[in-house]
């Protein structure tokens, strides 16, 4: 796979393939609410610590990043999403 120059210094390697079992399962039914989606949003975050990268980039729908932060990141006020809009949250996880 042709990577850009822009990204050389980015290892793909541990992309994770959580979401493709669970869209695979018999657990997902292909339509979430916004509860379910929510509880998702948390159980990714509760992978973060276990990760040894300092920066990660996430890449998903806007349903998923709204969930994420009005709920675990507790912004409940964020805005909705553009398409293709970057933002960029510190997150620091206690040790």
């Amino acid at each position: 796979v042709a990577m850009r120059s822009t990204f050389q210094h980015m290892s793909f390697e541990n992309l994770c393939a959580e979401d493709v079992e669970v869209f695979l399962s018999d657990l997902y039914s292909g339509v979430e609410d916004a509860q379910e989606l929510r509880s998702r949003t948390k159980a990714f975050l509760g992978t973060m610590p276990n990760y040894e990268d300092d920066v990660i980039a996430l890449v998903t729908h806007k349903g998923f990043l709204r969930e994420l932060e009005r709920g675990p990141l507790g912004r409940s006020d964020a805005t909705e999403f553009g398409n293709c809009e970057v933002r960029v949250y510190d997150v620091v996880f206690p040790v």
